[in-house]
């Protein structure tokens, strides 16, 4: 199980519990009997396969049960599950469901212990209104659902104890307000809009982000004082930064050079990575004081046309 995952699967069970793996079958007393349990499909997509799912959904009830893990390793031969028999697990505090669901029911609203949501992989292209009553969710991941169109701004305004959001390789676009989750963590993207409430300095109050983040659509940024709202340098705890410009961004004002000038991180950041910039100048904090960025070890320049002269590195000029 993935760390955070197995932290919380630790904290909500006792420690003689064992999470029961059941592989294409069902065992009646692990699946009434367990506190934690994993049911993987591995066999080939038959009408067999499918009656097993349903037969696991039909049986499965009761308020003991607090980690449920359903993982697909077929591939599109469940088209859609329906997982409504779940939404009785009131106990539950993490549900992890790996390629299983087109939609979500409304009920999901019952699971008011959940803490831990996991649809990566899945089909899924909105989220119910009715998430938004989960308010002890604390981990949403959406990676690879590339059919997803967004995260409505309801959820975020009332979902205020997220801590990590998984969005990688999702197709829609950060969620408008993101700056109501100030307890927010882990946020691996972050796409710049001209919209209301999706402007950078949606990030300046989430200071608890930490390891990496990539900043994307910078052209969207007006200029130095906008990218500074961001407040990139008070988040000591982020070690990776990517900063991206939109390879076709047709603006006629280039304002490259102030946008990165205004995005100066932490002194703790440890890897840069800079894309698609059509600045002609590297900013004072990488160029002038190594001081600046003692620990940085990495550094990613792609796309970068205009400039003409890379800043020193350490003692070696490049």
């Amino acid at each position: 199980m993935h760390d955070l995952v197995h932290d919380l699967a630790q904290s909500v069970a006792s420690p003689a519990d064992q999470t029961a793996v059941l592989v294409d079958c069902i065992d009646k007393d692990d699946v009434l009997g367990s506190r934690r349990l994993q049911f993987v499909l591995t066999s080939e997509g038959t009408s067999s396969t499918t009656q097993v799912l349903s037969d696991f959904m039909s049986m499965i009830y009761g308020d003991r049960l607090r980690v449920l893990i359903l993982t697909n390793f077929l591939f599109n031969a469940i088209k859609n599950t329906n997982i409504s028999p779940l939404m009785k697990l009131k106990s539950l505090r993490v549900l992890i469901l790996k390629d299983l669901v087109e939609e979500l029911p409304d009920s999901i609203a019952d699971l008011k212990q959940l803490r831990y949501l996991d649809l990566s992989e899945s089909k899924i292209k909105a989220l119910p209104e009715s998430l938004n009553v989960l308010y002890n969710l604390q981990t949403l991941k959406l990676n690879s659902c590339f059919e997803l169109e967004e995260i409505p701004c309801d959820i975020t305004r009332k979902l205020i104890n997220i801590r990590h959001l998984g969005m990688r390789y999702t197709s829609c676009q950060t969620p408008k307000e993101i700056s109501q989750w100030k307890l927010l963590q882990t946020l691996s993207r972050f796409e710049v809009s001209k919209e209301r409430g999706g402007g950078i300095s949606e990030l300046r109050f989430l200071n608890h982000l930490r390891d990496d983040l990539e900043i994307v659509n910078l052209e969207n940024v007006e200029n130095k004082e906008d990218a500074e709202s961001a407040n990139l340098i008070g988040k000591q705890k982020i070690r990776e930064l990517a900063f991206t410009w939109s390879f076709d961004k047709c603006c006629p004002y280039i304002n490259d050079d102030e946008v990165l000038e205004g995005l100066r991180p932490h002194s703790s950041l440890q890897s840069l990575t800079i894309s698609n910039f059509l600045g002609s100048k590297f900013p004072t904090w990488l160029k002038n004081d190594p001081h600046m960025l003692p620990n940085l070890v990495e550094i990613r320049l792609e796309f970068l046309i205009n400039c003409v002269h890379l800043p020193t590195f350490g003692s070696s000029q490049s």
